[in-house]
């Protein structure tokens, strides 16, 4: 995949990265940067953004035209987020030269696209053994967890630091808590909390509709504050 990618960015060709939450997309972007490959930036406001791509406090178009000149590449990660705004400004961008390397959940540039996919089995396995040194356990953290890099480097994190993991008790406590890891990152999932306060909100109008206001009231308290766990957990990952 990364020697790909390269050989687009020699070519000026721009690329779009789908994939999934914790699939290794900003890990892929931050190490295009750090072979030197582009400028890594998040969703920002416009201002933000041309500071970003300059590389300095004050950046300014003028900056953003020497960069084009200099065959610049923009590593935008979680391109869906970004606002119409920035959207339109890149666009003349790119009609100006400049490379991009978007990777979130939607195509917003209608680039030429390709998908980071769950690990296999033996990918994960392998994954998993390179740390733990441990290849009996790699399968079973892999066989639990599934093709995601992300969870499967949590479970990892969390067979590293028990003790007590060779015994059968320890083990056993070891399994449930990745299953239970693994339930609780798909029910705190952003897609998920944004339904069930989309659900709630409208119960909101109901209520309000029936003059019962502090029950309407409570339904969207509840509502925000799941929006707020959703965006909270969406950083975490």
């Amino acid at each position: 995949m990364m020697k790909f990618i390269k050989e687009r960015i020699e070519l000026r060709e721009c690329t779009h990265i789908h994939a999934k939450e914790g699939y290794g997309a900003t890990t892929l972007l931050r190490t295009l940067e750090k072979n030197g490959l582009g400028v890594y930036a998040e969703p920002r406001p416009l201002k933000q953004l041309v500071q970003a791509l300059a590389g300095e406090s004050k950046g300014s178009i003028i900056e953003l035209k020497k960069l084009i000149n200099l065959n610049s590449v923009l590593l935008l990660d979680d391109v869906h987020l970004i606002t119409n705004q920035v959207k339109d400004f890149l666009d003349k961008l790119l009609n100006h030269g400049l490379v991009i390397v978007s990777a979130g959940r939607r195509n917003v540039f209608k680039l030429f696209e390709i998908e980071l996919k769950p690990l296999s089995f033996d990918a994960s396995v392998k994954l998993v053994n390179y740390y733990l040194k441990n290849k009996e356990l790699a399968k079973v953290i892999a066989s639990e967890v599934g093709g995601n890099p992300s969870l499967l480097m949590r479970a990892v994190m969390k067979a590293r630091v028990r003790k007590n993991l060779m015994t059968v008790k320890g083990f056993k406590a070891f399994r449930k808590s990745i299953n239970a890891s693994v339930k609780r990152r798909d029910l705190l999932n952003p897609v998920i909390l944004s339904v069930i306060s989309g659900i709630l909100i409208s119960l909101r109008y109901f209520f309000y509709i029936q003059r019962e206001f502090k029950t309407g009231y409570t339904f969207a308290m509840i509502a925000y504050a799941l929006i707020t766990l959703g965006r909270v957990n969406k950083l975490r990952r």
